[in-house]
């Protein structure tokens, strides 16, 4: 199928987009309740999708038709990918690593540190045709991007982020976008070579927040369409917010639950976005993942070529629970990885 999209700028030509759903249109339906708050939605070729529930320990499995399974056990699990062998990356952020996990959820390594030192807080991450993954350390201020090499190195990129958050790297391999919370802006740069960037630019900022919004509020994980449309989950203000392949805003789909913190496309036609979200405005409360049916839109396939690399084991590290700005910390018993 053909892609068309920009790199940082619109093309001369521009690509025939399919139409947008009304926002009007377009009810959220709960699909799962978990136990707590949930990110990290990934779908695998045969359309099981797997859902991080953040504060716990728990990556759960929901099959088409089932009922949700525990299926492995990470220490604060958030982002999520599955590479075309079967294995399983996720950000481990209570245990400050990127875990890779096999086919049936055994972790077989963890990556605890890049050149510029440990990892603090791992949140999303994105595999490229090479082999390697992006991913980002959300720290406030001095929040990273960074590469992890099939060969099992990783390398920091980007410095000084307020709060890196989702990430997604355009099918062509020329843009990586990079939402960054605090700023509430999305951050575009040209990719020169494997785990090398070029130069920030700013792709789009977010729109305000409704009214009823919680009092913190940015733009979260992504996701793309065939056409090159960017769906940013709007965390605080319980959006997805579409936009242009250029940056233009596009649409702007309720969730029903303040924050929405990851989507996914998915379902037989992949025209089916599933959000993750909590079900009331603390995220210690029932995980919900919510669906919204958008006719006429086909979701970007996540199928990277294969061959990302194993890493070196790391040193489990005590749990942390850390929270992005502003969150309400919930009180939780201590625990070990």
């Amino acid at each position: 199928m053909r892609h068309c999209w920009p790199l940082l700028i619109p093309l001369a030509v521009a690509c025939r987009s399919p139409t947008l759903p009304d926002a009007s249109s377009v009810t959220p339906v709960i699909v799962a309740r978990l136990p707590t708050f949930l990110e990290g939605v990934v779908f695998d070729r045969h359309g099981v999708a797997y859902v991080s529930e953040l504060w716990s320990e728990t990556i759960w499995r929901i099959g088409p038709g089932e009922v949700p399974t525990r299926w492995a056990s990470v220490a604060n699990p958030n982002g999520h990918r599955i590479l075309p062998d079967g294995r399983h990356v996720v950000c481990a952020f209570g245990a400050d690593a990127i875990a890779i996990l096999d086919s049936v959820g055994r972790t077989l390594t963890l990556v605890g540190a890049s050149d510029a030192g440990p990892l603090r807080d791992p949140n999303d991450l994105f595999a490229d045709e090479h082999g390697g993954l992006y991913f980002t350390d959300s720290v406030d201020s001095t929040g990273t991007v960074n590469y992890l090499a099939p060969n099992g190195r990783a390398i920091t990129l980007v410095g000084r982020l307020r709060y890196p958050n989702g990430i997604v790297l355009r099918p062509d391999g020329r843009t990586l976008l990079v939402t960054e919370f605090v700023t509430r802006r999305i951050l575009a740069y040209r990719v020169l070579a494997p785990g090398r960037l070029g130069p920030a630019e700013v792709f789009t900022t977010m729109p305000p927040p409704p009214a009823d919004s919680l009092s913190f509020s940015g733009p979260d994980g992504m996701a793309l369409d065939e056409a090159g449309n960017l769906y940013v989950a709007y965390y605080g203000a319980g959006e997805v917010v579409v936009f242009s392949p250029s940056g233009a805003l596009l649409r702007r789909y309720g969730v029903g639950s303040p924050q929405a913190s990851n989507v996914a496309f998915g379902g037989p036609r992949m025209d089916q976005l599933f959000v993750t979200s909590a079900e009331s405005r603390i995220d210690s409360t029932q995980g919900i993942l919510v669906r919204l049916d958008l006719p006429g839109v086909a979701g970007l396939p996540i199928l990277p070529a294969p061959g990302a690399g194993t890493t070196t084991v790391g040193p489990a590290r005590r749990d942390k629970r850390r929270l992005r700005p502003g969150h309400q910390a919930v009180a939780r018993p201590s625990r070990r990885d």
